[in-house]
């Protein structure tokens, strides 16, 4: 029935990620990224490139972020085979050839997303639930693994502002002195920790998302992967706003930062995982 498993660790996630996706394999592999285009899909389709002997990546994007035509002219020049597409489209992936694995990095990654007049809750739902539907039925006809990127977003948004925590040293800790809710250690949030909402109409679609994905992949017997990312910044960003309050993950290519804003004096916590492009 493959493989499904959700994944927070930034190291080793897309270390197992990927080895149980491609596995020991020898011959050519055949990679879809969807939204290749955007931030977290173009640095996915360049890092692969470079350290994958034997890769072909397919790549779909709709262009409708501004700075995504500047990353699609990048990606066709190191060999990325681009398609202009939607996946709200079933008939834009049934133009696809087989994959051996899709990466599904196609959403609008804002949290606030649904709430502004410039992206609405219809057009949340459409982007980053709907869309979803015609990857899986995608995934089903070639039984291509799913690397699905969710968020940590999912979490539950009053359990993670009841979090005990302690400054030491001018940065935050989790105050493991007091009674912690399951999932939670002074390392952090594990995937045990609360799921109930509220999480933001963009935490919903996420969680949603894993869930569907997990039921198709148990149904029509293909691997599924889920890995719940934080909030993306960085260079190549498209002029995202960088500081929100929640847990944000910078590292070398993706220039990933934890961030937890809680204080009055509006204090925080910067910390910095490497190694997550050396992984990919």
């Amino acid at each position: 029935m493959g493989n499904h498993e959700i994944s927070d660790r930034h190291d080793r996630r897309y270390c197992s990620l990927l080895e149980n996706a491609f596995g020991q394999r020898n011959g050519p592999m055949r990679l879809l990224i969807t939204g290749v285009c955007g931030f977290v899909g173009s640095a996915i389709a360049q890092s692969l490139l470079e350290r994958m002997e034997n890769l072909t990546v397919i790549g779909i994007d709709n262009l409708i972020r501004p700075g995504s035509e500047l990353n699609r002219m990048k990606l066709t020049q190191i060999g990325v085979k681009f398609v202009h597409g939607d996946i709200r489209q079933a008939s834009d992936l049934d133009a696809i050839p087989p994959a051996d694995c899709v990466i599904d990095a196609a959403a609008n990654p804002s949290v606030l997303a649904g709430l502004q007049q410039d992206f609405t809750s219809r057009q949340l739902f459409e982007h980053n639930l709907a869309g979803l539907s015609n990857i899986l039925e995608y995934c089903k006809r070639y039984k291509s693994t799913l690397i699905l990127l969710s968020s940590s977003r999912v979490y539950s948004i009053p359990a993670l502002t009841s979090l005990p925590l302690k400054v030491c040293d001018e940065t935050f800790h989790i105050d493991d002195s007091l009674p912690l809710a399951p999932g939670v250690t002074a390392r952090g949030i594990g995937v045990e920790f609360s799921t109930k909402p509220p999480v933001s109409l963009y935490g919903a679609m996420k969680l949603a998302s894993e869930a569907v994905a997990l039921e198709y992949g148990h149904a029509f017997g293909f691997p599924v992967w889920i890995d719940r990312c934080g909030v993306l910044a960085g260079a190549g960003q498209f002029g995202t706003p960088f500081f929100r309050t929640g847990s944000t993950h910078i590292c070398e290519d993706f220039r990933f930062a934890i961030l937890v804003s809680k204080e009055p004096d509006g204090r925080f916590e910067m910390s910095f995982t490497r190694g997550t492009s050396r992984a990919f």
